[in-house]
């Protein structure tokens, strides 16, 4: 108990210390609240609308990988638990927080393993995803670049390259070990090779449980190539509601491919669990990727937080749902 109070003591001032360095080098409070009251109001519902229909469209990409697992699980209930799920993202220390919860929810329907499978491969789904998606992003912006259909400066240029070969770099290896694992054979190799490593050894429990979660898709081709394409639905409408907000903030000053190539990056590094509920590694990550191609500290910094605020109000569904079923 101790140990994890001291755990979350320190996310907590990681946080805060991200959020209060971040805030003193983009000019400080006053200029960001400035920036914020300039928003033109009227996008906002939009926003919110299409970050809505990427959470629903997120718990149908659940029901798909379930109905291939031969879980009979009612949407109804899947929605309401990827809402919770997406509340308790918000206010636990990890931002994987929430798959915990749906994979509690789910587990008063089937048995728990199979919960927890289905769970593990609809984030790996995601994930797999979102690499691909900031691959083709990099490369078509890269292009357009090339052809006078956008602007780069020649250190984005050089920035964007270089995340775009990093990002295929990423999906030829996930989809690699994707490939060994849903083979038996390859599967057995690998597995020898870890345990003739002797450094490699600890990953050998997790080589398991994620082996294990791939055997009910083994031959759910189509449903794992469903799984693919709602997930790229759900990044076009988170990023449409970023790139909806960033207009808000400063019409065109973010164009579209930027938030494409950004925003599954962001994902990612919203996984790394040293902050609660992904708040100011997310700020970081904004205004990292975000200067990479020029666009101003302060505004990247800015969209972040409506981005965080506009999260939190779509997530109290799921709070208010919670709340319910306690009672």
């Amino acid at each position: 108990m101790v140990r994890e109070r001291l755990t979350l003591g320190v996310k907590i001032l990681i946080s805060v210390s991200l959020l209060l360095y971040l805030i003193h080098r983009v000019g400080g409070v006053h200029q960001v609240l400035l920036q914020i009251q300039g928003i033109r109001r009227s996008f906002l519902l939009w926003a919110f609308l299409l970050y809505m229909g990427a959470v629903l469209l997120g718990s149908v990409k659940w029901f798909v990988l379930l109905q291939a697992q031969g879980v009979q699980v009612p949407y109804r209930a899947l929605v309401k638990y990827t809402l919770i799920g997406a509340f308790f993202n918000n206010v636990l220390p990890a931002n994987v927080g929430g798959d915990v919860v749906r994979g509690y929810g789910l587990a008063h329907h089937t048995a728990r393993s199979e919960a927890a499978v289905s769970v593990v491969i609809d984030r790996l789904v995601g994930l797999f995803a979102f690499l691909t998606a900031a691959a083709v992003a990099g490369s078509v912006l890269l292009l357009a670049a090339s052809r006078g259909w956008t602007h780069l400066s020649p250190q984005g240029w050089e920035n964007v390259r270089v995340l775009t070969a990093l990002a295929w770099a990423a999906v030829g290896g996930m989809g690699g070990m994707l490939g060994i694992l849903l083979s038996r054979r390859s599967k057995r190799w690998l597995e020898e090779v870890l345990q003739r490593m002797g450094p490699a050894r600890p990953l050998l429990p997790v080589f398991h449980r994620v082996a294990q979660a791939l055997n009910a898709y083994r031959h759910a081709y189509r449903a794992l190539v469903g799984a693919v394409c709602i997930s790229w639905g759900v990044l076009v409408l988170t990023s449409l509601e970023n790139w909806i907000l960033a207009y808000a903030l400063q019409p065109g000053r973010v164009p579209f491919l930027y938030v494409l190539l950004f925003n599954p990056l962001i994902a990612f590094a919203l996984l790394i669990p040293l902050s609660v509920g992904g708040v100011g590694i997310g700020q970081s990550a904004y205004v990292f990727f975000y200067s990479l191609v020029n666009v101003p500290e302060r505004l990247a910094f800015t969209l972040s937080l409506v981005h965080q605020l506009l999260v939190y109000a779509s997530s109290l569904p799921g709070a208010l749902l919670w709340l319910t079923r306690r009672s």
